[in-house]
């Protein structure tokens, strides 16, 4: 059986879901799916003209003040807090919000099952608020936030896996906090390599807007040391880092005292020593750090490693970035990052084949 434009065959009954009675929404234009982890904010090619009308400016003038280049279309920029360009005190496009930002909380992926709708509608107040959306109209919601699968595969009647293997995913947008997040890798029941990430690192990535696409591309692992000093009190991403801990995309691990040694006497940070320890323990098949010496000693050391400037090289390489979108990226981390030319070439030039052992599974 299947969600989207096909009916069942007549004389079958129509598949069950938890929503069948409907399900009471009213957004309350609070922001929470508009703020705090980095995330995509996709608008779609049909999309553009009409809210730069709204705006009063051209549409090319909207795509470089307020967009990147993403997949066929553009994705809105954020502001260093987290919170999406268009969002002051409320929604500034709201009548012309994207079809992503007005389906939301009907997603694909919330909507997959009871439990992750619950725990979605824990950080939306809507929820349970105003008119009651109908069965049908939930149901064209689903298919109008995941336009690029036609069809949904029915398990123990609710939405489940995509159908289609080939298919690209979802968008990775802001509310997946929320839901819980789904990359081409888990569709296809293969488990992403495992990546233990430096503070250093995770940071760079969350200044630029990369770091919600690592923890989509990998299983990112984070030691307790460094989880703290980028959580601190008054840090300005820490809300993001806590966001992305809570819905699953981080995991933090105690690294105990392991056997590197040569760590302790080498790195003077609590947290490299830390990343390397679970490195030694079987935490991740690699690191990503940018702590020169922390670098240096992965280096001597044999650990595998690459640097925060290494990760849109390798999502180009493997196909999840144009060649627009990775220069795009790889000038934001440029400018923000302290990066020698000699490193920045080093990194423009790295092969499939030397970066091989970090492309996605």
């Amino acid at each position: 059986m299947i969600i989207g434009s096909m009916p069942p065959p007549k004389g079958l009954p129509k598949p069950r879901y938890f929503f069948d009675a409907g399900i009471r929404f009213e957004c309350q234009r609070c922001g929470a799916c508009c703020t705090g982890e980095p995330g995509t904010i996709y608008a779609a090619v049909d999309e553009i003209d009409a809210i730069a009308a709204y705006l009063d400016i051209s549409t090319e003038a909207l795509k470089t003040r307020y967009g990147y280049p993403y997949r066929d279309s553009i994705s809105f920029r954020e502001e260093a807090d987290g919170r999406c360009c268009f969002y002051e005190n409320g929604c500034r496009i709201y009548p012309v919000r994207p079809r992503q930002c007005s389906t939301y909380p009907f997603w694909f992926d919330i909507m997959r099952s009871k439990q992750r709708w619950q725990k979605a509608a824990c950080h939306c107040p809507g929820v349970g608020k105003g008119r009651r959306f109908s069965r049908e109209e939930i149901l064209t919601r689903i298919e109008a936030s995941y336009p690029e699968s036609k069809l949904h595969k029915i398990e123990n009647g609710k939405p489940s896996s995509i159908q289609d293997p080939g298919s690209s995913p979802q968008p990775m947008t802001r509310g997946h906090k929320m839901a819980g997040r789904f990359t081409d890798q888990r569709h296809r029941g293969m488990q992403p390599k495992r990546t233990i990430v430096d503070a250093s690192s995770a940071i760079l990535l969350a200044k630029t807007h990369l770091f919600g696409r690592l923890t989509e591309t990998y299983r990112v692992v984070m030691a307790e040391a460094v989880y703290r000093e980028i959580n601190r009190n008054g840090y300005p991403g820490a809300r993001r880092f806590a966001a992305a801990r809570d819905a699953g995309a981080i995991q933090v691990l105690a690294a105990g005292s392991g056997p590197e040694a040569g760590a302790e006497s080498t790195l003077s940070g609590c947290g490299e020593r830390e990343t390397i320890r679970l490195f030694s323990g079987g935490k991740g098949d690699f690191i990503v750090i940018d702590d020169r010496k922390g670098a240096a000693f992965c280096r001597d050391s044999g650990i595998p490693y690459i640097n925060a400037l290494l990760f849109p090289r390798i999502l180009m390489l493997s196909g999840k970035l144009s060649d627009g979108e990775y220069r795009t990226l790889t000038e934001r981390l440029l400018g923000c990052g302290r990066y020698s030319q000699k490193i920045a070439a080093v990194a423009a030039g790295a092969s499939r084949e030397r970066l091989g052992r970090f492309l996605p599974s």
